[in-house]
């Protein structure tokens, strides 16, 4: 009698502490939900905030570039016009100039790099030439010797039969 209700005490603890587990897992999920949910909205607000953030930028580059082209009308029409032409086609003479010697140092770059590689690839194979040559030279001298070796060991055995 007493086995059998100690075995129902038992059961009522493992039954209880199963209810309080599976209660906080319950609880605990419906908190990482609302945890997801309160994050969620958080990166919708700064997103929002880029947005506006930008598209006030927008309005304000828009803006300065109606008044630059105001601006530059005005020089066009007036004296500075000449001036302004001259220095812009020096500009682009300059830039283009610029962009000439770039790449003549740009093939002058890649020919040194291209002869590198040359240089490294005969390199590379005269080597491994030589390795090939030398492993044939080491292994006929290590085939003579041992020849020799032989050749001495039964010239010293035949003697000793006699």
């Amino acid at each position: 009698v007493l086995e059998r209700v100690i075995v129902k005490m038992e059961k009522g603890c493992m039954s209880a502490a199963y209810d309080g587990w599976s209660a906080r897992v319950v609880l605990f999920t419906k908190q990482r939900a609302t945890l997801e949910r309160v994050l969620l909205r958080m990166s919708n607000c700064v997103i929002a905030a880029s947005l506006d953030r930008w598209g006030s930028q927008v309005r304000l580059f828009t803006k300065q570039r109606g008044i630059v082209e105001r601006i530059l009308l005005r020089m066009a029409q007036g004296k500075m016009a000449g001036a302004y032409d001259g220095w812009s086609v020096h500009v682009k003479l300059f830039k283009h100039q610029r962009a000439v010697l770039e790449r003549v140092v740009d093939r002058m770059h890649n020919v040194a790099i291209a002869r590198s590689m040359d240089r490294w690839k005969d390199d590379a194979k005269e080597e491994k030439e030589m390795r090939f040559k030398g492993s044939k030279i080491l292994l006929r001298w290590m085939k003579l010797e041992l020849s020799t070796c032989l050749s001495s060991w039964t010239a010293f055995v035949s003697e000793r039969k006699r």
